[in-house]
């Protein structure tokens, strides 16, 4: 009876336990599997932050770049206003207020009547020290008692004419004048720069002479 029931307890439990240890060996295999899933995970967003980082870094270092630029150019002696007079070497044939900006923009009003010429705007940059190089593009516009073109039907309207004035100019060690010279094309056209375009006038004998327009604080009103 003892090998009877021996017989019958190996006969129900070998079975189990052969399927037991193969359900162990499974079991541990999707945890294994888990781990070998998440290192690729774990190491793609490693990479993303330090992408990530790498970028705010170079952005951070631009920006400083372009800071340090704009001071540069703020301390420029050229910014600011001036008050120029124009000579075509037969006499003063304009005054002018110009503003330069840090930036790199020039803007000026001028005598001449502004149904003819409005305001206008160029660019200039630094071409040695304390010497800077402006252009200045500029539409013209009929008014019969200034050049001659158009009536009252039509004054203050576009000529179909285009211009543009060159100027390269020096500031002096003390940065209150500056002094240079100067070119004034005229073309047939709306684009001045065109290298095809027709060119109605030009003079390159323009002199400059200018001084720095400045605060005077004992003239300020008292608040």
């Amino acid at each position: 009876m003892w090998s009877e029931a021996w017989s019958k307890f190996m006969t129900h439990t070998t079975p189990l336990a052969k399927h037991s240890r193969p359900a162990a060996r499974g079991r541990a295999k999707p945890a294994r599997t888990q781990v070998a899933e998440g290192k690729p995970i774990m190491a793609s967003k490693r990479i993303f932050v330090v992408t990530k980082n790498l970028a705010m870094a170079m952005i951070a270092v631009l920006l400083l770049v372009g800071f340090a630029h704009s001071e540069a150019q703020a301390r420029e002696p050229i910014v600011g206003l001036w008050s120029i007079t124009s000579d075509d070497g037969h006499g003063t044939v304009d005054h002018i207020f110009s503003g330069w900006t840090s930036d790199g923009l020039e803007f000026d009003q001028d005598v001449v009547p502004v149904l003819a010429l409005n305001d206008c705007y160029g660019t200039w940059l630094k071409i040695g020290k304390r010497t800077y190089g402006i252009t200045h593009p500029f539409y013209n516009f009929k008014y019969f008692p200034f050049n001659g073109e158009g009536d009252e039907t039509d004054e203050g309207t576009w000529d179909g004419t285009s211009s543009v004035l060159t100027y390269t100019v020096q500031v002096s060690k003390d940065g209150k004048t500056f002094t240079g010279k100067g070119s004034f094309t005229v073309i047939d056209g709306a684009d001045p720069y065109d290298p095809n375009a027709q060119v109605l006038f030009d003079n390159e004998d323009i002199t400059l002479s200018a001084k720095k327009v400045s605060v005077n604080k004992s003239a300020l009103p008292s608040l």
